[in-house]
């Protein structure tokens, strides 16, 4: 089914496949660029702050590698 509606939005002009990846890169290299600024900061904030972003980012690039499977069906 989903590559029914792929199919569709693509016909439109519409990949929604390689804009949601898109907006997983940015967001994802934002979230990389911040926890490096917090990491070289003298005043270190809380660690498990920066642990649950890490987790986070974790988290962007694995969607981000489930998204590229996608257009390629």
């Amino acid at each position: 089914m989903i590559r029914n509606w792929l199919g569709v939005l693509q016909n439109y002009g519409y990949d929604i496949v390689v804009l949601a990846q898109q907006g997983m890169q940015k967001c994802a290299e934002e979230l990389r660029t911040e926890i490096e600024e917090l990491s070289n900061k003298e005043n270190k904030p809380d660690k498990k702050l920066i642990s649950q972003m890490k987790k986070s980012l974790k988290c962007m690039e694995r969607c981000e590698k489930a998204l590229e499977k996608l257009q390629d069906l």
